[in-house]
């Protein structure tokens, strides 16, 4: 049933963080000067930040049915389905708010299913998905930080370590991590 889809889904999307935790580290800290420009733009981005903001609200709205009245979860697809559209008309930083809510839902799903992996140093798994959850958070909120966030990684020599050491951090416990759920479980 859902339990057991999701405790084989499970590893692969730790699998799939730390694929893309590692080419988001090799992207961005290999990025020169001359590339900012459209660096910057990334976050901005109206099309791939609608099917993300898409993907993101279709999973959420699957998620939101428990919590509201039976009347209102029939509607939560067709809302999601607005909100993506009203989302693409109206806001900037599109990409970046639904990278933001992709995290935060992403952060929640690998807590709710890391209690049952009982992996060693299972409080560091934990105190990650508290980050990125709060990252997620912060960039919903603000999100012209992501572009700030990705025009000091490209400028200053400190950031640049620190955004490869934080997406390597990711990329390593996300495979360790996923190989651990999928081999010694």
């Amino acid at each position: 049933s859902e339990t057991v889809l999701s405790d084989r889904i499970f590893p692969y999307a730790l699998l799939v963080l730390a694929a893309a935790s590692a080419a988001a580290g090799y992207f961005l800290c290999s990025a020169k000067e001359h590339q900012l420009h459209d660096l910057e733009r990334i976050p901005r981005s109206r099309l791939w930040g609608t099917a993300l903001g898409a993907l993101a609200l279709y999973w959420c709205s699957v998620h939101a049915k428990p919590l509201v009245s039976d009347g209102i979860a029939q509607y939560l697809v067709y809302l999601a389905i607005l909100c993506t559209w009203l989302g693409f008309m109206f806001l900037d930083f599109v990409l970046a708010r639904s990278f933001g809510g992709l995290l935060i839902l992403a952060a929640h799903y690998f807590l709710y299913e890391s209690f049952a992996l009982k992996a060693p140093l299972g409080p560091l798994f934990a105190s990650l998905c508290l980050i990125m959850g709060t990252f997620g958070i912060v960039i919903c909120g603000k999100p012209y930080y992501l572009r700030d966030i990705i025009r000091k990684t490209v400028l200053a020599k400190e950031w640049k370590y620190g955004t490869c050491t934080v997406l390597s951090v990711y990329a390593v416990s996300g495979t360790f991590y996923g190989l651990w759920a999928l081999f010694c479980r």
